[in-house]
């Protein structure tokens, strides 16, 4: 199957934007290879303790009856960092990751946050050209650390208001 024959409309009734729940670990593990399935889950639970203490939001886009992508923000005061966002590697560039995030911005904004805010390392060009894209500006960087290995962090902002 090609890309054009796999994207999708917004309007696509075979796509579904629900809240993550914990029966959703086993199929959130493969966004993320790197991490161990516990590492998953301990996602999994920390943003369901916060969506019930109202400061945050998991959500799992469905297409096709399949998970395709993961994205969750915490309330921070009057900002919502956005985080932990994932698109499976055969799905992306087929604006999954944008619809993830115009998701997660409305929901914040309906919750009363005045911003959203998202961090993305410096070399993962797509991702930032994609918050760039929605409206995102850089507002301040750091040297993030990974045992002896340090890469620049940017975040970026956007007025929900």
């Amino acid at each position: 199957m090609n890309k054009q024959s796999q994207a999708f409309k917004p309007s696509d009734p075979k796509i579904t934007i629900r809240p993550v729940s914990m029966e959703d670990v086993t199929a959130l593990h493969p966004l993320w290879p790197n991490r161990t399935q516990d590492e998953v889950f301990r996602l999994a639970n920390r943003i369901l303790k916060q969506q019930h203490q109202q400061r945050g939001l998991g959500v799992v886009i469905i297409l096709n009856k399949k998970l395709v992508g993961y994205g969750q923000f915490t309330l921070w005061k009057k900002t919502a960092e956005i985080a932990d966002l994932a698109v499976l590697e055969e799905y992306r560039g087929q604006g999954i990751g944008t619809k993830l995030i115009q998701h997660l911005m409305q929901v914040a904004k309906d919750k009363y946050a005045t911003h959203a805010e998202i961090g993305v390392a410096e070399i993962n060009h797509r991702a930032l050209a994609l918050y760039r894209r929605l409206g995102f500006e850089p507002r301040h960087s750091y040297q993030a650390g990974r045992g002896d290995k340090r890469e620049a962090i940017i975040y970026l902002q956007l007025a929900l208001r």
